[in-house]
Formats: C-alpha cells, sequence, structure tokens
C-alpha cells in the first residue's frame, strides 16, 4: 500500500516510512556510484550531512524516472529526490551492517 505525501505531512507515517517507498535497487546503484561506499560508510553524521549536498543533489537526474513510476501523487521536489537518495544510502549502510 503507497504511503501518501499528506499521511507523511500529518505524521502518520515516518520520514523514512515515506521516503523509503520509492528507494529501488537501481536507486541504491545510483548512490553507490554517485556518492561511493567510502564515503557512505564513514559518515558519522546521523542524517549524512558530512557527505556535501551537491553529491546528493546530482543523482537526482537518475531517480526521476525510478522514482515517479512509485509517486502516484506525482509530488516528488529537489529535496524530496535528495530524501530518497538518503534513505537508499541508509538501507545500503544497514545491509553492510547485517
Amino acid at each position: 500500500m503507497i504511503k501518501t505525501r499528506q499521511q507523511y505531512l500529518d505524521g502518520i507515517v515516518s520520514h523514512r516510512d515515506y521516503y523509503s517507498q520509492f528507494v529501488t535497487d537501481n536507486t541504491k546503484k545510483a548512490v553507490l556510484h554517485s556518492i561511493g561506499k567510502e564515503a557512505l560508510f564513514s559518515s558519522t553524521d546521523e542524517h549524512m550531512n558530512d557527505i556535501p549536498l551537491h553529491r546528493w543533489d546530482a543523482i537526482s537526474h537518475v531517480l526521476n524516472s525510478d522514482a515517479l513510476k512509485q509517486a502516484k501523487e506525482g509530488f516528488l521536489t529537489p529535496a524530496g529526490w535528495v530524501c530518497i537518495a538518503k534513505e537508499a544510502g541508509r538501507q545500503i549502510i544497514k545491509d553492510k551492517k547485517q
């Protein structure tokens, strides 16, 4: 079931729950290619803000078509693309730890 932006804004679903639904294998590949394992695994900031924003922004052109297929509402901003990319990064880090 798709979690809606309104549910996110109303606090019914969390930030992670909302943005994680847009992460695909292609998203993870794009993050690994653009950000790299070394930067992800050495990040010490919980929001990965120690990785420059321009690097996250650069991924958005790769994510557009993949995430839009899932975003039934069609509402994703540049900041939303970064949230999706960072969620993909969190999943990559989590997968490594398991």
